[in-house]
């Protein structure tokens, strides 16, 4: 069961097992994805996308994208099936709760952004279906597009893509590029209000809140904010590009890209690092928010290589570098001082 918990709608449309059990229910396969929507609540957007990926290769597809009332009501229906108690029906949200998760989008692209993707409105365009890739919190993964770029896709991240590829991907939340080139075919990736246009590169896209920034690995890209022609900008490797969320136009400023290229290969590269940027890293990875009970170790610095382990691990090493203390309680992590 465990490996599912990180397949995109896509992948668990192909699933063999998971279309079995769309197109011919029985009690064993019931089971195993009632235990699997229990275990995993955050995969139910997934899992609805894909039983309706398969559903609608027996079925007449709707002319125009389904309503709201329409969505309710196919996964009630699902969760009707699987015979769930009403305190596992989690799927039905808020309005706005999508738009209320924050995510990254990023290296050679890392590449941050926020809200979480309207999955359900592309499906149901006439354009086609979305492949759909994610990574959950505290994990990596490597994806190959069509086109041979490679995304190494980074924790609590989504990348989407129309079917019918045409070297333009959309991306929610962190992950590393490198892009292919290809004569003619420029490679662009749409991160919230930022777009950038590739030749043949790696870089970092980092649009969190509201000063986005593009940093550049090698190559060349462009990067523009969406409806501006005139605010853009072409950088060179080494560079970056920040959205000052005051004046609302694009900066730039060096860039230190060690980061971003260790994190592609499994590492947390640290350079002089406060704590406090380190924190913030924690709670885009691993989901985890930093608690300091002197505000002085947030300016304490730190230079080292760490795998991209567990949060527990990082930790460990961070405690032992930095002589402290840190303890781990529910999503927190507080951080103490020895004596």
């Amino acid at each position: 069961m465990n490996h599912y918990r990180t397949y995109s709608a896509r992948e668990l449309a192909d699933d063999p097992y998971f279309r079995k059990w769309v197109l011919e229910p029985d009690d064993i396969s019931d089971h195993f994805w009632q235990e699997f929507l229990k275990a995993y609540p955050s995969r139910e957007e997934a899992l609805i996308v894909a039983y309706e990926m398969v559903r609608s290769v027996i079925e007449t597809p709707p002319l125009h994208p389904l309503s709201q009332e329409e969505k309710a009501e196919l996964k009630l229906r699902i969760y009707q099936h699987l015979n769930l108690p009403e305190s596992h029906r989690t799927f039905v949200r808020r309005p706005g709760a999508m738009r209320q998760r924050r995510l990254w989008v990023g290296i050679a692209a890392s590449v941050a952004i926020t809200g979480l993707f309207a999955l359900w409105l592309v499906l149901a365009n006439n354009s086609g279906h979305v492949v759909t890739y994610s990574a959950a919190i505290g994990e990596s993964r490597q994806i190959w597009l069509p086109d041979s770029t490679l995304i190494v896709l980074h924790a609590n991240s989504t990348v989407t893509y129309p079917e019918d590829f045409k070297r333009e991907v959309n991306l929610q939340g962190e992950a590393y590029f490198e892009v292919t080139h290809r004569n003619g075919m420029p490679f662009k990736v749409h991160a919230g209000q930022m777009g950038v246009t590739v030749l043949g590169t790696e870089f970092h896209i980092k649009a969190r809140g509201a000063e986005p920034e593009v940093a550049l690995v090698s190559g060349k890209v462009r990067v523009g904010v969406l409806g501006e022609e005139e605010n853009s900008m072409v950088l060179a490797p080494g560079e970056k590009a920040q959205l000052s969320g005051r004046t609302g136009k694009l900066v730039r400023s060096e860039a230190d890209t060690r980061l971003y290229t260790a994190m592609a290969q499994g590492k947390w590269f640290f350079d002089k690092a406060s704590l406090g940027e380190i924190a913030a890293l924690i709670h885009d990875y691993y989901g985890m928010n930093v608690v300091f009970m002197n505000e002085r170790q947030r300016s304490l610095t730190m230079s080292a290589v760490i795998p991209l382990t567990d949060v527990e691990t990082f930790a460990n090493v961070i405690a032992r570098t930095m002589d402290c203390r840190i303890r781990l309680t529910g999503d927190k992590l507080i951080i103490e001082d020895l004596h």
